[in-house]
């Protein structure tokens, strides 16, 4: 028993003579514990405000079926309602409309559609990028959402309402493991998990959320 423990102190001796501080800081980083901290919301001006929430997509540009707009709008406002308290969101049936009788709002200025949706905050998402990649259960399925996210706020004394706040968010998507990949391979299932995930990076933008940090 001696001579296993004396023959266990001279090998550790002979790796931290080769391997020394590298192997220390292994054990080191090892026993430290993750830091948790609260990450603060990039924006906090939608509490208790009236908001419409419009996606500014070209579906044929972007290979995406018909509808698909509606989708990403019906997913988007799941997790505001979700997450942010007292929010006042126009319903999607109103935006959705508004969407089909102006061909060209995208380029119309936030005064005018705020204006015209009656609303004190307005969130556009110009999407620029919709890939989802490998629709077989076989393939190997990839995914990716980007676009801007622009906040409009009302003017205040008189002041046109105007963007405040931008920012890009981007997702990558590959759903792991067999039984995933089958039950996401048909259907819109895999485009739903994407659009989930890009929900879920857009609202982590106003809310506090934890993170971990060694």
């Amino acid at each position: 028993m001696i001579l296993c423990v004396f023959r266990m102190m001279i090998l550790v001796g002979m790796c931290v003579v080769s391997g020394g501080c590298n192997i220390i800081g292994w054990v080191v980083d090892s026993a430290t514990p993750d830091t948790i901290y609260i990450r603060e919301a990039q924006y906090k001006g939608l509490v208790g405000k009236r908001v419409a929430v419009m996606v500014n997509m070209d579906e044929f540009r972007l290979g995406r079926d018909a509808g698909t707009k509606r989708l990403l709008v019906e997913q988007l406002c799941r997790s505001f309602e979700s997450e942010i308290k007292d929010i006042k969101l126009v319903s999607v049936d109103q935006v959705m409309a508004y969407d089909k009788a102006h061909d060209y709002w995208g380029s119309e200025s936030c005064a005018k559609l705020m204006g015209d949706l009656g609303v004190e905050r307005l969130i556009k998402i110009d999407v620029d990028e919709f890939e989802a990649k490998g629709r077989s259960a076989y393939a190997s399925m990839k995914g990716r959402l980007s676009g801007q996210v622009s906040i409009g706020e009302v003017g205040e004394d008189g002041a046109e309402s105007s963007y405040v706040f931008r920012v890009r968010v981007a997702v990558d998507y590959s759903p792991t493991g067999d039984v995933e990949a089958v039950v996401l391979g048909s259907g819109d299932a895999f485009e739903r998990g994407l659009m989930s995930l890009f929900g879920l990076k857009v609202i982590n933008l106003f809310r506090d959320i934890e993170v971990s940090k060694r």
